[in-house]
């Protein structure tokens, strides 16, 4: 007899409870997830304490910018389109480097940039093909290790590198014989709002731990960049550039326990491009070679152990408690069975708990993802900072590093695909300039981050078009997320970006992501342009800080007659994120609704605030939305066949995440967002634009 999957008709009918589960949403707001709405509906003015007016994004004035245009046309002598001119005035690069990036789009625009490669083959990759890609080149990996001993070499930098599974296959690659680099940033303290965080240093010690644990004689060599030397203090090395034998995929997905699931873009790419990525890991592992503790890290472990408070989040705690009591890494079991098997240990082990983080063992087995972070107690901060310490002698020692450089190219390939890779700040801003200026017909953009430089330099791109006389659109996507979690207001950095786009006409839109489960929300995590002529990606986040200040990788496909398929299928996804998993709030049209009509004058701060706070409640109602469905999700997989079918799912490469989504069908979703509480409410009081 065949058994039906639990799916629509066994757990549609589920009540819902609202406010639970966890987000990047901070837990002031479960506790009232719907501030300020009382002030909206009776179209009062809204509060300062409530919404704090928030800096807007204005077209640059270039009469009040006339002295900065003339020192930039005594640097660069050559013509500057109005794309280029509107970033420029519109950020704050300075008067040298924007004419070195205009200098680097010249090369590109006159194809003879060092930028591009030819002899490329490539495979386009947009949200979970990346981690099955992953999952399958190391699969393939391990077998031919298993079956004929063939060394393979596996090359790993990201800005996190958590995720058991690929740590698992990583390690058994590594156990049959491969040869393993890995370079990761160092992770550093995140100042809350009355405490700092060190749950970044706790997953990089987990990690390091996992793959050394066993290996002593194994080619392996781990290193952190070298943040504090190279870097501005709050930038960060954020690189994925993943590598096993002749393939590297170049994409903006980290290695953490749920980047597999996030929306995403990457190119997997075989030849010349392949080569270069590769150099440019080189290059990095080299930067990084012989580095103190103080080049690292600054003097993050002194402050780690000065400060009163030190906090480690639900992960974090349980990372480090894994650390101390030695146990293996795992990729099967929930936070709370990991949890049951911690204190389990640390009872034989007769270590108390208490000693290391200010919580008894109950209290901290029954956290929830929206729990407030674990203070570390005086020990649990020397134990922290004795465990990074020892880490930093591991990777200095002369074993680790006269590996480090020890990095084999990968063969020539007979494609003929030409891609571009930009590593540096002056060539990232290039490229991405010159995926706005060679657009002819339409930029699509899916983003995690987008800030006002690159936001002008589309609306130019688009009134420029415009006086031509030519039809030209521009469709973008944004992360709804809700950052600063222990803040008194949270924020997206997207907001004024959203804002200032549908001000101006141009099609925006937020995504409506539904989660896999509560224990993390899902994102947008992209960070792709896509245009007639070519598509965009990697690492670099179309903001200030991801293309000037952070340690990015951008790559680029060019499209010609040949890949027209490659372009076809990114469209079509983008199509279907537009258009079945994103909302656009008409802010227009509720002001009009619920402000405009009811107010005496036009006092344009106070509409301007009002913008804001209509903004911040609809990614609150959006939060909701991913976290009742997310309910849906985890009372789905507790069913035994329906945890059979996800297992099959996640053996054949998927992420666990994505796993659930295919044995869950996208039209069960679908009625399961249209069932949520928070939906119906949704559909009741905003005015949506098409």
């Amino acid at each position: 007899m065949t058994q039906k999957l639990a799916s629509s008709s066994d757990y549609i009918s589920l009540p819902f409870t609202e406010n639970t589960g966890t987000s990047k949403k901070s837990s002031r707001e479960a506790a009232n997830p719907e501030p300020g709405l009382d002030r909206f509906e009776r179209t009062k003015p809204l509060e300062t304490s409530v919404f704090p007016l928030r800096k807007a994004i204005v077209k640059p004035d270039e009469a009040l910018q006339s002295k900065r245009m003339q020192s930039l046309q005594k640097a660069y002598s050559g013509e500057l389109s109005d794309s280029a001119r509107a970033y420029f005035l519109s950020s704050s690069i300075s008067i040298a480097d924007m004419a070195s990036v205009l200098g680097a789009l010249n090369d590109l625009q006159n194809g003879g940039s060092a930028l591009i490669t030819d002899k490329n083959k490539t495979e386009p990759l947009v949200r979970g093909e990346i981690w099955k890609k992953k999952m399958t080149l190391l699969n393939g990996a391990i077998a031919q290790l298993e079956l004929y001993a063939k060394p393979v070499e596996i090359d790993l930098e990201y800005y996190e590198f958590s995720n058991p599974e690929m740590l698992q296959k990583v390690r058994h690659a590594l156990s049959l014989g491969a040869k393993v680099r890995v370079l990761m940033d160092p992770g550093k303290l995140e100042p809350q709002e009355k405490s700092l965080d060190a749950s970044s240093f706790t997953a990089r010690l987990r990690t390091v731990s996992g793959l050394r644990e066993g290996m002593r004689n194994k080619d392996l060599s781990i290193a952190f960049f070298p943040n504090r030397e190279l870097l501005n203090k709050d930038a960060i090395m954020h690189r994925k550039i993943f590598r096993v034998g002749d393939t590297v995929i170049l994409t903006g997905m980290n290695a953490g326990c749920g980047s597999g699931e996030d929306v995403d873009c990457g190119l997997a790419v075989q030849g010349e491009g392949a080569n270069r990525l590769i150099q440019i890991f080189r290059e990095d592992m080299s930067l990084s070679q012989n580095k103190t503790e103080t080049e690292i890290y600054g003097d993050q472990i002194e402050t780690l152990l000065k400060e009163p408070a030190i906090t480690l989040d639900r992960e974090g705690s349980l990372r480090f408690l894994q650390i101390l009591l030695k146990i293996p890494i795992s990729s099967a079991k929930t936070w709370k069975e990991q949890a049951q098997e911690a204190l389990q240990e640390a009872s034989k082990k007769r270590m108390e708990i208490q000693n290391i983080l200010q919580l008894s063992p109950e209290e901290w087995l029954h956290s929830s993802p929206e729990s407030s972070p674990a203070l570390l107690t005086p020990k649990g901060k020397e134990l922290l900072a004795e465990q990074l310490r020892e880490m930093g002698q591991f990777l200095g020692a002369a074993q680790n590093q006269n590996k480090m450089l020890d990095i084999e190219k990968a063969p020539e390939s007979s494609g003929k695909e030409r891609v571009i890779l930009a590593s540096k700040p002056i060539e990232r801003q290039a490229l991405v300039l010159f995926g706005i200026e060679s657009a002819e017909q339409f930029i699509k953009i899916p983003a995690f981050v987008l800030t006002k430089g690159i936001v002008n330099a589309l609306i130019a791109k688009k009134e420029e078009k415009e006086k031509q006389g030519k039809d030209f659109s521009i469709e973008i996507i944004l992360d709804p997320g809700l950052y600063n979690e222990t803040g008194e207001h949270p924020f997206n950095p997207n907001e004024p970006t959203f804002l200032f786009l549908q001000e101006s006409g141009i099609a925006v839109k937020w995504a409506a992501l539904e989660r896999s489960t509560n224990d993390h929300d899902r994102k947008l995590h992209s960070k792709t342009l896509l245009s007639d002529k070519l598509v965009i990606t990697g690492s670099t986040n179309f903001s200030d800080k991801g293309l000037r200040k952070n340690w990015e990788i951008s790559g680029a496909l060019l499209f010609d007659f040949n890949n027209q398929d490659k372009k076809k299928k990114l469209e079509e996804d983008f199509k279907t994120l537009y258009e079945e998993e994103s909302l656009a709030p008409d802010i227009k049209a509720m002001a009009e609704k619920r402000f405009l009509n009811n107010q005496s004058g036009n006092d344009s701060e106070e509409l301007q605030r009002f913008n804001f706070g209509i903004t911040r409640k609809f990614l609150r109602d959006l939060a909701e939305l991913e976290k009742q469905t997310g309910n849906w999700m985890d009372a789905f997989q507790q069913e035994p066949f329906n945890k059979k079918e996800i297992a099959k799912q996640i053996k054949q490469g998927e992420h666990p995440g994505i796993a659930v989504f295919k044995v869950v069908g996208s039209q069960t979703v679908k009625q399961i967002r249209e069932k949520t509480p928070i939906w119906r409410k949704m559909q009741s009081y905003w005015i949506f634009k098409d």
